[in-house]
């Protein structure tokens, strides 16, 4: 792991950014996503799975291209909440088909697999799929 986040601050394996301070490598996948866990402790004792359900979402809110969705795509396995990066993409994965189709998507997860499919699809999709990223976030506080 390249950093952590616990109750007091977040912490950073400096050898692993060193030379990334201003890439979406650390600015998103470390920054925004560790500053979630962080502000996420002060919600109460949350289950793994959320916890990464929700700086997932963040790091989908910001990441430039397509690679952070097509990671979940890959990574989606909801077998066990005991996974919890696995589980939590594949909510992810789920929850963000469902709310495409309530936005008028025939099928939610093709309209994901096409996002990530082509860079040229991502860029049409991806205010929408950040849209319901953002949403998702607001929403699952349970």
């Amino acid at each position: 792991a390249g950093g952590w986040a616990k109750d007091e601050g977040l912490y950073c394996v400096r050898k692993a950014y060193a030379d990334k301070l201003d890439q979406p490598g650390f600015q998103i996948s470390f920054l925004k996503h560790e500053a979630q866990h962080h502000a996420d402790f002060r919600l109460g004792e949350l289950e793994p799975w959320l916890l990464e359900y929700r700086a997932k979402l963040v790091e989908l809110i910001y990441t430039p291209d397509s690679t952070f969705l097509k990671s979940l795509l890959a990574s989606a396995d909801l077998a066990s909440k005991g996974n919890s990066h696995a589980y939590a993409a594949g909510k992810i994965v789920t929850d963000l088909s469902a709310w495409l189709e309530a936005q008028g998507a025939a099928d939610g997860l093709r309209a994901l697999e096409a996002a990530v499919a082509d860079e040229r699809n991502w860029e049409d999709m991806q205010g929408v799929i950040r849209k319901g990223s953002r949403e998702l976030l607001i929403k699952k506080l349970y």
